[in-house]
């Protein structure tokens, strides 16, 4: 695979989130050679918001660009062939061993990145190019989440767990919340429908939901588990 440069948050979020072991170079807007940032996919500093930033236009907007591949090498021959200069692998990210599967134990810091539980909006949970794909960070909204929860209830919808009965009050009020449309898919804004768009799963059914490209739906991950039991 070459390298691609990107020029949005929207195109950007969807690649990290379906190439988890790839590299991302860092550019200003200009193409400046004396700056070349070097960062593994999966690295927090180049995938979540922070405070401050700008929706939509954090990583890819304002005076930065990213240019993408799963070859550190093809990231060497683009900056070769565009102004020259050298990428600067310095990032604390690039210490890290590679996360080979959604389901094992991740970085800390990623995995909200990784599974989705929240959703973000003010009355009408705008969604979609703005910042969120389904394995990119959700920034938390308790109006929407709550919604979801009122509609369908605390259990998760495949296996049934509800973790306060579980748990006892350690595991009140936790649950995952899937949205059942990937917004990666859907590639534009939207307005979300919390009652339908939304449904609650534990963490390990939606692991299982997230596993596989396009994600299998709640219905074909409960009847595997019926399956298996």
């Amino acid at each position: 695979m070459s390298a691609t440069r990107l020029t949005n948050d929207a195109e950007y979020l969807v690649w990290i989130g379906k190439n988890p072991q790839g590299f991302v170079l860092n550019i200003r807007k200009n193409n400046s050679k004396t700056y070349r940032k070097g960062h593994t996919a999966k690295c927090t500093t180049i995938t979540i918001y922070k405070k401050g930033q700008k929706v939509g236009k954090a990583f890819c907007g304002d005076g930065y660009r990213k240019v993408v591949s799963n070859s550190r090498t093809d990231l060497d021959e683009w900056v070769k062939n565009n102004g020259g200069g050298s990428i600067e692998w310095t990032c604390n990210c690039n210490l890290a061993s590679p996360v080979e599967s959604i389901g094992q134990v991740l970085p800390a810091g990623a995995q909200q990145r990784y599974f989705p539980n929240e959703v973000s909006a003010p009355e009408k949970f705008i969604e979609g190019a703005t910042q969120k794909v389904h394995v990119v960070r959700y920034e938390r909204d308790d109006s929407a989440r709550q919604i979801c929860i009122d509609k369908w209830g605390i259990e998760c919808s495949v296996c049934s767990l509800n973790f306060e009965r579980r748990y006892g009050e350690r595991g009140k009020g936790f649950i995952h919340v899937h949205h059942l449309k990937p917004l990666s898919e859907i590639k534009k804004e939207y307005v979300l429908d919390a009652k339908n768009d939304l449904r609650p799963v534990c963490p390990n059914c939606h692991a299982m939901i997230h596993r596989s490209e396009p994600v299998i739906s709640i219905d074909e991950l409960k009847a595997v588990f019926r399956k298996n039991q």
